[in-house]
């Protein structure tokens, strides 16, 4: 898995939900992480408009919009200033579905479900079921939540929002890097360590990562082991001195200043929400 963020979510199925809520005109442009992970990401768009970069291309999003990113796809939202953007996430696993065909084909990147439908009603309503249903838990909520995801995938199968798809070199690449960040990001890496990994020298792949990513390596690096050690706070017993080493900080006062600045935070009050909170 290329990310984990949403496997603390996990109960009986692996079908996990969150949500974002910006219900007041932002005051500031705003993003979420750029990121990608080995699940299947559904997100209902109920207020609001902003855009969505999925892979290389962008696409404007509004109220009743739904939008589909598929395994390992680097993907980000964003929202400009004065905007409000409400939304409902489902992230699964597509073994869920029992369809090893096409799961290998979505996890390879040569099938994809359509990028954004627009305003369809009946995948509108499904996705609020699977939500709702997996918001509640319990085995009788998962059974409910299986349900509605497999009479939605027919319904996205039979009404032509299947696709086949090439893979291109920018997107092996974010697969590739993501996938070094995985393994080593605990370690004292630099863009040169990443460079080697990937058989790059260091100008060629800073540059492409910078293409990819919109930012520089270090800068990436640290915000990527911000949001690990975001998920271990909630999820993991230790200390957060503990957490700031196996997150790559090797200065807890350092993690502490940045995990304040990046999320308005310290990383010890962040530890006393629930996982539901995240």
């Amino acid at each position: 898995m290329i990310q984990d963020f949403f496997k603390m979510r996990y109960d009986t199925l692996p079908i996990a939900v969150s949500r974002r809520d910006w219900d007041e005109p932002l005051r500031e442009k705003s993003a979420t992480f750029r990121h990608n992970h080995k699940e299947m990401e559904m997100v209902l768009v109920l207020k609001g408009r902003g855009k969505v970069h999925i892979g290389d291309a962008v696409y404007p999003i509004e109220q009743g919009d739904a939008f589909f990113v598929s395994p390992y796809d680097l993907h980000f939202t964003e929202v400009e200033k004065g905007d409000i953007y409400i939304n409902r996430c489902i992230c699964f696993d597509l073994k869920v579905l029992g369809d090893a065909h096409f799961t290998e084909s979505m996890e390879s990147g040569s099938g994809k479900i359509t990028s954004v439908i627009r305003g369809d009603k009946t995948v509108n309503e499904h996705l609020r079921s699977i939500y709702d249903a997996t918001e509640k838990k319990g085995e009788a909520a998962y059974l409910e939540a299986a349900g509605h995801l497999f009479l939605l995938f027919a319904y996205l199968r039979k009404n032509g929002f299947t696709e086949t798809a090439s893979i291109g070199k920018e997107a092996m690449f974010s697969k590739a890097v993501l996938a070094f960040l995985n393994e080593n990001y605990e370690k004292d890496i630099s863009s040169a360590h990443a460079a080697k990994a990937l058989y790059r020298s260091q100008g060629h792949f800073c540059r492409s990562f910078r293409q990819s990513f919109g930012e520089s390596f270090s800068l990436y690096l640290r915000r990527y082991r911000l949001e690990r050690a975001k998920e271990k706070l909630l999820t993991s017993s230790l200390s957060v001195s503990e957490i700031a080493m196996e997150s790559g900080f090797s200065d807890a006062a350092y993690f502490a200043k940045t995990f304040r600045e990046a999320f308005g935070v310290s990383p010890r009050t962040y530890k006393k929400r629930t996982p539901s909170n995240y």
